[in-house]
């Protein structure tokens, strides 16, 4: 339940005997507020000077006469209403009544002078509260750095800071009426007797309508936190219980995986499978050393069929890794090591492999014409072209010949894959070398890949963060208790007297206070404190992005359709036939024999911009900018042209960006891609480079983000249906016998990708991996949020606890999207949801679920209504979550259906809804 939000007093003897006074001109008990400071610890010292100010302020205003002073009292108190602690910033309440009772006495002397003229001590008030706004305006605009600041920030423009004012004193009241009625012209004496009996009980009704007032409303407070700790006990009871069912549904998925990895691995054993286990790194380095003891004469062909059985021991490597639990975390340094091991080992089979090609041109490649050699070697995961230009013998040097052109070179198996030389090159004892991987082995080793440390309030469930919370508001409440003061030595109970307790264990219970009104309320404490602890969380995770604009932040962008390699390659000498007898082959001999890159670099700088000029325009340009674009265009032909295709398996739905790794960095680079343009219409782009290297095509991953709908509906053969508008595309997934399939993708640019997917059941993260290596992420992680800013983040523990109800509910629920929840804050959740039989035809219609971590209900809110609320409808038992709200308002056969319902699909579910988040990205 909530807690209080106007800070009302409670009424005590002493305060009644008190009864401080306030001008009946001003008889509105709910008043200005009163500005609190930067510490909540003063708030009872500052109540408590307030009130004596009032105190003096009313009594000086007794002996006042004529009707001009009794207007520049009414100023003065005022000016103490709107900032009663302006004058209480650097004193204690004690010295500050006494020095105000010595201003108020030179006030009246001055104002006996002047009538009719604002007091010095309005002005000194005036001055001080500008200085202090001000102040307030400065420590805005810097933000608070500790809790304790936020919290005064907070009890500064909160409207639970208005302390209600003391319940003023009859006579002082009474006589303050009468002075006015006094003032007027004409009265009688006899008539000032008939308004005083009058006045007298209009006052007396007053005060006591509103001393009845204050106690039905601490009454009602006290009532209210009396519920709070009710509800309390029962929402740690029935978060155990759902948090033991969930609990249920994981282990027998754990059970079910181990006994299917068991059966595999019996299976393959049977078979006798000629590849080794992935989980058993002695397996693994074993292959690896048979794998090079036969790399000395391997060839192209040979190299490739290594390549996929070594891609189908990587992908069955890293589902080890991605579905390891925690007792296995120990073997993850081991698996990727050995991972990066075959990865190089690849490298050199594909460089050995080339090295052989290019030893004997004549036999194994094919000559296009006297001076060109080229060879071809396409399959489905690699392709490696080769070009080169043959050692034939120099010609002289003839000064009438026209320069070389530039070397264009047209791979047209390879998707007409374009590159062009710079004329510094001429490829003379030289080779060019071309490979598209459809996968990418290079991004999971850059830094920015991982997936940085999940903060602390992200690794608890709902349980642990609402005691964690509760126990917050109990010490809370316990620290601003009313304490009482030790008895005296002298007092016999002193032998007895026991202080109490300031520190408390983790396991301690703390003890319960009696209701108090705290600024601000415990609700609201938690709150700030909460938002301020995910405040550094956040800007933590902010510390490790990285920040330089050359290199690619993978958390954000990611690197699709595989990766092309171009490399500029040194000829191996070739054999030499001698005219004898018997034929003689001879061939030079080079030490070591390897594949040796040859290393370039071309200088270039950037422009401000680029000029584009049609010269077939028939107004000729101005010379100085012709003069300007020659020298850009003279510039760019420095540099290496590279033109491509790009990818048709995946689906690109923006214009992608060319970066190149970087080998020593370890990072996706764009500081040397240069002019790179787009062609639409033939899905091709080009750009320059001033290195060769491994080049990429880099899109943003979450331009499918947020959801513009989705829907979650049953079906009688215990199946579910999930239907997902994102941004651009639209699909829909059926979970059925603890697997999934994509069973529609529409509004895709490339119509034919991944359509090879469409209808086959498989493994969730199976689904996973290939949706976002083909283009399709909408699967975001904890920090996406600092990447795409259209989404609304909500409480991860109670948004994480939903899902998994979801998933349980779900063979007997429809859950859909709602627009309320964009709106809502991020500790409210908003849906739409209702009872769904699938055997039946007709259903109730949906109505909307709010769901926050203090409890579950039905709103009455709808879908259609212009404005929000969150008023609950009426008759709902309170309901910690979505399961216990399920169990308070259906019947007894639904309950019975869902325990019944195939686990499997539970937490297929679940894992698809913690995978995507839906209520936080629509």
């Amino acid at each position: 339940m909530d807690d209080a939000d106007d800070g009302a007093p409670s009424l005590s003897a002493s305060a009644k005997k008190s009864k401080s006074v306030k001008s009946v001109v001003n008889f509105d008990l709910d008043d200005k507020p009163k500005k609190s400071k930067s510490s909540i610890g003063r708030l009872d010292k500052r109540r408590s000077g307030m009130q004596s100010t009032l105190e003096i302020k009313t009594t000086s205003s007794r002996h006042l006469k004529g009707k001009k002073k009794a207007q520049e009292v009414n100023v003065i108190e005022e000016l103490i209403q709107e900032d009663p602690s302006a004058t209480e910033i650097e004193e204690s309440s004690s010295e500050e009544s006494s020095s105000e009772e010595e201003k108020e006495k030179v006030h009246k002397k001055k104002s006996k002078k002047s009538k009719g003229a604002v007091s010095e001590d309005a002005l000194i008030r005036k001055s001080k509260k500008d200085a202090k706004v001000v102040k307030l305006k400065v420590e805005k605009e810097e933000g608070p750095t500790s809790e304790e600041d936020l919290l005064a920030e907070f009890a500064k423009t909160s409207k639970a800071a208005r302390p209600l004012p003391p319940i003023p004193d009859f006579n002082t009241l009474l006589e303050e009426v009468m002075i006015k009625e006094s003032m007027k012209p004409g009265v009688k004496k006899d008539t000032l007797e008939k308004l005083r009996a009058q006045h007298e009980i209009e006052i007396r009704h007053k005060i006591d309508a509103e001393i009845q007032r204050r106690a039905d409303e601490l009454e009602r407070k006290t009532e209210r936190e009396r519920r709070e700790q009710i509800d309390a006990n029962l929402r740690d009871d029935q978060l155990l219980k759902s948090n033991l069912f969930i609990q249920e549904v994981y282990d027998f998925f754990q059970e079910s995986f181990t006994q299917e990895k068991a059966l595999n691995e019996w299976l393959a054993f049977l078979n006798c499978r000629k590849l080794p286990n992935p989980a058993f790194c002695r397996d693994m380095t074993t292959y690896l050393r048979m794998w090079e003891e036969s790399l000395k004469a391997i060839t192209i062909p040979e190299a490739v069929v290594k390549t996929q059985e070594v891609i189908e021991l990587i992908g069955e490597l890293e589902d080890v890794i991605d579905l390891s639990v925690e007792e296995e975390k120990i073997h993850m340094p081991n698996w990727v090591w050995i991972r990066q091991l075959f990865r190089d080992q690849q490298k050199l089979s594909l460089d050995v492999a080339t090295y052989t090609l290019m030893k004997n041109v004549d036999v194994n490649m094919t000559r296009i014409n006297m001076s060109t050699a080229t060879y071809d070697y396409i399959e489905d995961n690699i392709s490696i072209c080769v070009w080169l230009l043959t050692q034939n013998p120099i010609p002289l040097t003839n000064p009438r010949r026209p320069p070389r052109p530039r070397i264009i070179i047209n791979f047209e198996k390879l998707d007409d894959f374009k590159v062009t030389l710079p004329y510094v090159l001429d490829c003379h004892h030289k080779a060019v070398r071309v490979m598209y991987l459809k996968y990418d082995h290079l991004s999971d080793t850059c830094q920015t890949s991982k997936l940085p440390p999940m903060p602390p309030s992200q690794k608890c469930d709902l349980l642990t963060t609402f005691r964690k919370e509760w126990r917050m508001k109990l010490m809370y409440k316990y620290e601003h208790r009313d304490r009482k003061p030790p008895p005296d030595p002298d007092d016999p109970e002193f032998a007895n007297y026991a202080p109490e307790p300031e520190e408390f264990g983790s396991d301690d219970e703390i003890p319960f206070v009696p209701y108090k009104a705290l600024v601000p309320t415990p609700t609201e404490y938690v709150s700030i404190i909460e938002g301020h602890k995910h405040a550094k969380e956040r800007k933590a995770l902010l510390a490790e992005i990285i920040t330089d604009s050359n290199f690619l932040n993978l958390r954000k962008f990611r690197i699709l359709g595989g990766v092309f390699t171009v490399h500029y390659l040194h000829q191996p000498p070739q054999p030499t036939t001698y005219a004898t007898m018997t034929s003689i082959f001879t061939t030079r001999l080079f030490i070591p024999q390897e594949l040796e890159y040859v290393d370039f670099f071309a200088p270039y700088q950037s422009p401000d911009f680029y000029i584009s000029i049609d010269l077939n325009a028939f107004k000729a340009p101005d010379p100085e900018v012709l003069e300007e674009y020659y020298r850009q265009q003279d510039a760019l032909d420095k540099l290496i042209f590279i033109s491509l295709l790009i990818p048709q398996h995946v689906i690109f739905l923006e214009i992608p960006k060319v970066y190149v790794w970087m080998e020593e960095e370890h990072h996706w680079s764009n500081k040397y891609i240069h002019y790179t343009s787009y062609d639409a219409e033939e899905k091709t782009i080009s750009f320059r480079s001033q290195i060769f290297g491994t080049f990429g095509l880099a899109i943003s991953r979450y331009n499918n983000l947020p959801y513009t709908w989705w829907n979650i509906q049953p079906y009688p053969d215990t199946s579910i249906e999930i239907k997902l508008a994102a941004q651009v595309l639209y699909l829909e997934f059926i979970i059925k016998d603890g697997l999934i399939c994509m069973s529609l993708l529409e509004k895709s640019p490339n119509v034919y990708a991944l359509q090879n997917f469409v209808g086959e059941f498989m493994k969730f993260h199976t689904l996973k991996k290939i949706l976002k290596e083909g283009g399709i992420d909408i699967f975001p992680d904890f920090d996406s949020y600092f990447y795409h800013e259209a989404s609304c983040e909500k409480h991860w523990p109670t948004e994480e606890h939903l899902y998994n109800n979801m998933a349980a509910i779900g063979g007997y629920f429809n859950f859909t999207w709602s627009k309320w929840n964009m709106t809502t804050t991020p500790r409210e959740i908003v849906f739409q949801m209702r009872e769904f039989i699938p055997t039946k035809k007709k259903h109730p219609n949906l109505c909307l679920a709010h769901v926050s971590p203090e409890k579950s209900t039905y709103l009455k809110c709808t879908e259609e209504d212009e404005e929000f609320s969150s008023e609950p409808m009426e008759g709902i038992k309170f309901s910690a979550d979505l399961i216990n709200l399920m169990k308070n308002t259906v019947s007894m056969f639904i309950k019975s259906q869902i325990e019944a319902y195939p686990k499997l699909n539970v937490h297929v579910l679940s894992q698809f809804l913690l995978s995507t988040r839906l209520l936080s990205f629509s």
